[in-house]
């Protein structure tokens, strides 16, 4: 730090579990039509190129829940529409 050198920050790119997040977070606040759910992480940076599929898979993944190294975790309490 004193002589000005930092490393070099390597962006990831999109992360879908941060996008669950995101969406999880959105439909608890208010209801959306998916639609308008996957214009608006669209919007975001990282996520300019994410495909629609890719969006419905994470979608459909909060809807139905998954299998973690502990068993299947239910799905979330909001879901979109």
């Amino acid at each position: 730090m004193r002589r000005e050198e930092l490393d070099a920050i390597q962006l990831q790119g999109a992360s879908l579990d941060a996008l669950a997040q995101q969406i999880v977070a959105e439909v608890g606040m208010a209801e959306w039509r998916t639609d308008d759910l996957y214009a608006l992480a669209r919007r975001a940076w990282p996520y300019r190129e994410l495909t629609r599929a890719a969006f419905d898979s994470v979608v459909h993944t909060l809807a139905d829940g998954y299998n973690t190294s502990r068993g299947a975790a239910p799905p979330t309490s909001t879901t979109t529409r």
